[in-house]
């Protein structure tokens, strides 16, 4: 019998650890140790798992090993660390995307405050708050637009026609506004509101302050 080494010969059976184990200690003499273990990091390991499937020869397994290595299916820890570290770093933004990031995530108090400081950010909050006022088509008050969250409602400055909503609702007396009669609801001067735009128009006057 020929004593001559064939690794095509030995077949790994990598449905338990032993198999794993021995066909990596062999893979690495094969290889190299120095490109074996530049490639073994545990998301390397799982896709290389994937591709050997249950049962391999060693021959076949450095086939695939150096094809996924050259072709940039697996990759080298230190460029995966490098990777990483290049995602991490903060990305440097325009004065207008950390204007919008500040005015989307902060609180109303937080954003009140910088703007009493920052004239730059004070006049790009209120256009933003400026923009979400609509008037209505039907020439009946105006209608408001809901606001995206509560933080936005209370920066809301107050609007005309808002102070004239919360002043109707005050000196109308308050069993004409509990429900609506024929769908609508009649303030205390004759203005009416259908039953949704009146809740509207309730909780943003709240959310401003006017009730």
């Amino acid at each position: 019998m020929s004593n001559i080494f064939d690794p095509s010969r030995e077949m790994y059976q990598l449905t338990n650890p032993e198999g794993i184990k021995a066909l990596g200690d062999d893979l690495r003499s094969l290889v190299g140790a120095a490109v074996f273990d530049a490639y073994d990091n545990l998301e390397n390991g799982r896709i290389l798992k994937e591709a050997f499937g249950d049962e391999i020869s060693l021959s076949e397994a450095q086939r695939i090993f150096n094809q996924y290595r050259l072709t940039n299916r697996i990759v080298s820890t230190e460029y995966g660390e490098a990777t990483v570290e290049a995602e991490e770093v903060e990305i440097p933004q325009t004065v207008a995307q950390e204007h919008e990031l500040f005015f989307a995530r902060k609180s109303a108090s937080e954003i009140r405050a910088r703007m009493k400081v920052d004239q730059a950010f004070g006049a790009y909050a209120r256009t933003q708050m400026g923009n979400e006022l609509i008037q209505a088509e039907d020439g009946v008050g105006e209608r408001l637009q809901l606001p995206a969250n509560m933080a936005e409602a209370s920066l809301r400055e107050a609007h005309p026609a808002l102070k004239k909503f919360a002043k109707q609702y005050t000196n109308t007396p308050a069993e004409k506004l509990r429900r609506p009669v024929a769908g609508v609801i009649t303030m205390h001067d004759g203005t009416t509101f259908d039953w949704p735009k009146f809740q509207l128009l309730v909780s943003q006057a709240s959310a401003a302050g006017l009730l």
